[in-house]
């Protein structure tokens, strides 16, 4: 408890030294142990005027923060189902086998392994969910998905799942009597496409495509409703009703150029796979064009989620939690906390980890702790759970930094739980 009681006092004095610091905007703070509110933060503005107090209500856009529970929507499908992350995605979409692609199974499409970072028909809307994922199952994968990726970086060639432990799916994740607090592989091999690109856009599409195939539900939005959202009254949406629209933040882009990075190069280059992967589908777009109702409303699960903090960090804490749930099995939490494929990320150009979907450590060091899976989102937005401590974690402002995996005002949160 005393231990409790010093990081909440250090996070409230970090996060409000954050909002003193921050000339526009507000953010909300949660953190969360196995379901119940430890802390609930809030302050600043919500609006780009600064005139609208940001209230205990106030809901923002979270941006690729969303990714990570729509994935666990997915991996409840998958468990209720008793389906495992071996299975081909085209034994349950047909479709999806078409050029090149039969042999891609889960894991690989969750671990952003099957080549499909980035949509190659252009023209397509953001909101027109089956004509995206027609195009998706028609194309062939971006690359060649049966050869590793390699970069040469500080004279050390890092490609595909560097030094893993060469581990079977079953052997992790398939057995839920795995003592959950056994220290993690640094990677596990799961199929034989190692290198990997991440699906800026395209990845909300393909799991709420394979979850509809594979559920009765008529979308991801609504089997996160249904499941998760009312039962455990979490403020998080994919597209919000127009109710909701009143209390949500404004999104306010960065006001300054983003440092120099490989990740900036690589996406000035109209050609490359980077620019591309967060280009298609919607093409080029403001990130003040997420403020019109429209996009709001819609449900666009790789980048337009809108939640709460509370409801973030709630969430999250349910999937710390170690003892089995009425929502996830241990088999199940292994597959979020199990690295499935690290190295030199195709699109991001940064060394990335990922499990089942979830971003983890590497040497990223986003995340407090080995075991922390999550997702962070554009602007310094950031979920996270920590099974060590069985915590959920969410940081949400709605004026933006730049920064791909996260920001320095996020991280100096980040470093009060790792202390």
């Amino acid at each position: 408890m005393e231990e409790i009681e010093g990081i909440k006092e250090r996070l409230t004095t970090v996060f409000q030294k954050t909002l003193q610091e921050e000339p526009l905007g507000g953010a909300s703070l949660a953190l969360y142990h196995r379901g119940e509110k430890v802390l609930s933060l809030y302050g600043g503005w919500k609006d780009a005027s600064s005139t609208q107090p940001w209230e205990a209500d106030t809901i923002t856009l979270i941006w690729s923060a969303g990714k990570g529970v729509g994935v666990a929507c997915l991996l409840h499908a998958l468990q209720e189902n008793k389906i495992s992350l071996e299975q081909p995605v085209a034994h349950f979409w047909p479709e999806f086998a078409q050029s090149g692609k039969k042999e891609i199974t889960i894991a690989e499409l969750l671990s952003h392994r099957a080549g499909l970072a980035a949509l190659e028909q252009k023209g397509l809307s953001l909101t027109d969910h089956e004509a995206i994922v027609q195009a998706l199952a028609a194309q062939a994968p971006n690359w060649d998905i049966n050869r590793p990726f390699s970069k040469l970086a500080a004279g050390d060639e890092r490609q595909g799942v560097d030094g893993a432990q060469r581990l079977s799916v079953s052997s992790i994740l398939d057995d839920a009597s795995t003592d959950a607090t056994q220290s993690i592989p640094s990677a596990v091999e799961f199929g034989k496409r190692s290198g990997h690109g991440y699906g800026a856009r395209t990845f909300g599409y393909l799991i709420d495509e394979l979850l509809r195939r594979i559920t009765s539900a008529s979308s991801l939005a609504d089997y996160w409703r249904k499941n998760f959202a009312d039962p455990l009254d979490l403020d998080l949406w994919f597209g919000i009703p127009e109710a909701c629209l009143s209390r949500t933040a404004d999104v306010i882009p960065a006001k300054t150029a983003p440092p120099p990075s490989d990740f900036g190069t690589a996406y000035t280059d109209h050609s490359s796979l980077t620019r591309r992967a967060f280009m298609e589908p919607g093409g080029h777009f403001s990130m003040l064009a997420m403020n019109q109702p429209a996009l709001r409303q819609a449900a666009i699960i790789s980048s337009g989620a809108i939640s709460s903090a509370d409801a973030l960090a709630k969430f999250y804490s349910i999937l710390a939690t170690s003892d089995d749930t009425r929502y996830f099995n241990a088999a199940t939490r292994r597959w979020m906390e199990t690295p499935m494929t690290s190295g030199i990320d195709r699109v991001l150009m940064a060394e990335t980890v990922f499990s089942a979907g979830f971003m983890m450590n590497g040497n990223l060091n986003i995340f407090p702790t080995p075991r922390s899976f999550g997702h962070p989102g554009a602007g310094g937005a950031m979920g996270f759970a920590i099974p060590e401590q069985e915590l959920g974690f969410a940081f949400l402002p709605n004026a933006m930094h730049h920064g791909v995996f996260s920001s320095p005002r996020t991280q100096r949160l980040v470093e009060v739980l790792r202390s």
